[in-house]
């Protein structure tokens, strides 16, 4: 890819075409009326040309940063190595096609967490973190464990836990009544719980309605 400003400002010329760009996170960009263009690359301290083909797009996204030379040449590896990076917009971006241009003829490593350099045929650059200060930022949240069984128990019967914080709630004197006869009338018959279910009304004081039952 190269930056559409960037091939107008070489005059380069090329065929119109529609191309679909897939980016990270899955984001398709459309260039309606990107030139395929065709040049040549070289290292800036060096002699030998490479044929490059590319399509235009409108913006590559990204910038180069600035370069700390100085924080660079603090490291034994790469205190030999000139740079010769520019701040700015991408103008080209190789894709894989082109990785005999990407392959590295020689690397410079130091210790863990330290930038690395790479040598190909185009020059060399470096990889890795820079000397930018970061904040960290740290989040710490707590939990308490609890018996979701008796958290449960207690959910179903109405009644405050005795290590709970939260506000009493008052039970009514129905509630209450229909509490003790839940927990003293269970019993197991014939291989099935049975539990009595408290009366709307005292059945004392219910109709007789055997003869409408008989009818």
């Amino acid at each position: 890819m190269i930056r559409k400003e960037f091939a107008r400002v070489l005059g380069l010329q090329g065929k119109k075409e529609k191309i679909d760009i897939a980016v990270v996170g899955g984001k398709i960009i459309t260039q309606r009326d990107s030139r395929r263009v065709k040049l040549w690359i070289s290292p800036l301290n060096g002699n030998e040309s490479y044929p490059v083909e590319a399509h235009e797009m409108d913006h590559t996204i990204i910038n180069v940063p600035v370069l700390d030379r100085t924080w660079l040449k603090s490291f034994y590896h790469l205190s030999d190595i000139e740079f010769p990076h520019h701040t700015g917009p991408v103008e080209l971006i190789l894709g894989v096609q082109y990785i005999h241009l990407h392959a590295e003829s020689e690397f410079r490593q130091g210790l863990p967490f330290q930038p690395v350099g790479e040598k190909t045929k185009l020059g060399w650059h470096v990889i890795g973190p820079d000397n930018a200060k970061e904040s960290i930022a740290s989040y710490l949240n707590f939990a308490k464990k609890i018996d979701l069984e008796r958290f449960y128990d207690f959910e179903t019967l109405g009644i405050r836990a005795p290590d709970c914080i939260c506000p009493q709630e008052i039970m009514s004197r129905d509630g209450k009544k229909a509490v003790e006869l839940f927990e003293s009338s269970g019993d197991r018959l014939d291989g099935r719980f049975v539990i009595v279910l408290p009366w709307k009304k005292d059945p004392t004081q219910l109709p007789n309605n055997y003869l409408l039952a008989n009818v």
